[in-house]
């Protein structure tokens, strides 16, 4: 089988050998060993290991095809939520725990290095939305059920944005309540600006 090939023809190993590395049937690699100083280096036991060593190999090289598809996957989903100007959440009520997303922190012009709060949530709404906001959340924790609100947050530079929150309950393995939802910042905001930024435009002139 080697001997009409054009490697081993140029460097004549002593011994050679080409194992399939194969996960559930399928395919996904070869491991090539050469000897250039014994023959019949590849003994029956020495094979045993080696076949061992292929198996594993298989599933270190399908694990790491996993967690690039993994990692691209992530990558391509904080690019799209970029562009909708939609972040994701999780709040466990039980612990306090909030994770938010990196198109979140960006909606809430939080820096990364600050951890997730009700507080700082709350700092963020408007002064004239946050009871109703409050009672929405209360409700929803109170009755376990969905909720879905629109209200306004009042950034640190005086500018205001239309947001739209939507989370589902769950529970985690150990019967805890937590919420898992959606913000997305409101289009008309933007349009709206556009046209004060226009109409600025026009009458400066």
């Amino acid at each position: 089988m080697y001997s009409e090939d054009e490697y081993v023809c140029e460097k004549r190993p002593r011994s050679v050998l080409c194992l399939p590395i194969v996960k559930q049937t399928k395919l996904i690699g070869a491991l090539y060993l050469e000897n250039n100083l014994t023959p019949r280096a590849f003994t029956s036991d020495r094979l045993a290991v080696l076949e061992t060593l292929a198996s594993q190999a298989a599933i270190s090289l399908q694990n790491a095809k996993l967690y690039s598809d993994l990692h691209r996957g992530d990558a391509f989903l904080v690019q799209a939520q970029s562009i909708s100007r939609t972040g994701s959440f999780g709040w466990n009520v039980s612990s306090g725990e909030i994770y938010w997303s990196e198109e979140t922190y960006n909606i809430f012009g939080q820096d990364r290095a600050a951890k997730p709060r009700l507080e700082l949530v709350f700092q963020r709404i408007h002064p004239e939305d946050r009871d109703f906001v409050q009672q929405a959340i209360e409700r929803a924790v109170n009755e376990k059920t969905d909720f879905d609100v629109e209200h306004r947050l009042r950034m640190p530079d005086g500018s205001v944005k239309h947001l739209h929150a939507v989370a589902r309950t769950s529970k985690t393995s150990s019967g805890n309540l937590e919420f898992v939802g959606a913000v997305t910042t409101s289009p008309q905001q933007s349009t709206q600006k556009k046209r004060c930024d226009g109409a600025n435009s026009t009458f400066g002139r």
